[in-house]
């Protein structure tokens, strides 16, 4: 299954307070991160420099500036969907909505990158066909 369908920007302060897995960023979201990251770089052409997380590794400060260059890469690499939210600062992980907004980010991508091939199938399958549908031809 792909990271990119995988992507959490659902987390909610009842998962601060109730403790859940989501209330805390671990490798396993890195991993899921940096996937997506790849995912999208080989869709949309884009050379990016990712690594695999293991589990007693810490967060550095250089290797979220990697990840947000990643992140920067890759929105600039395509469209930007409207209301997506702005790419960060700095990633520091310091609240559930900076969480959130990195993978929004990476979903609206794709979520544009897959409308656009859609469109694009509709488009090139409509050409120099018979109208269809309640449209008038005059």
């Amino acid at each position: 299954m792909s990271n990119l369908d995988n992507l959490i920007f659902d987390r909610t302060q009842d998962d601060l307070v109730n403790d859940t897995d989501k209330a805390y960023i671990s490798y396993i979201d890195l991993n899921r991160i940096e996937g997506a990251c790849v995912e999208l770089a080989a869709l949309l052409n884009v050379t990016i420099e990712t690594k695999v997380w293991v589990m007693d590794e810490f967060r550095t400060v250089s290797e979220m500036n990697r990840l947000r260059r990643n992140i920067v890469k890759l929105r600039n690499a395509y469209y930007s969907v409207p209301g997506s939210p702005a790419t960060p600062a700095a990633i520091n992980y310091l609240s559930i909505t900076q969480a959130n907004n990195i993978e929004k980010i990476l979903y609206d991508i794709y979520q544009m990158y897959e409308q656009v091939k859609t469109g694009n199938r509709r488009l090139s399958f409509r050409l120099n066909t018979k109208t269809i549908g309640n449209r008038r031809t005059e």
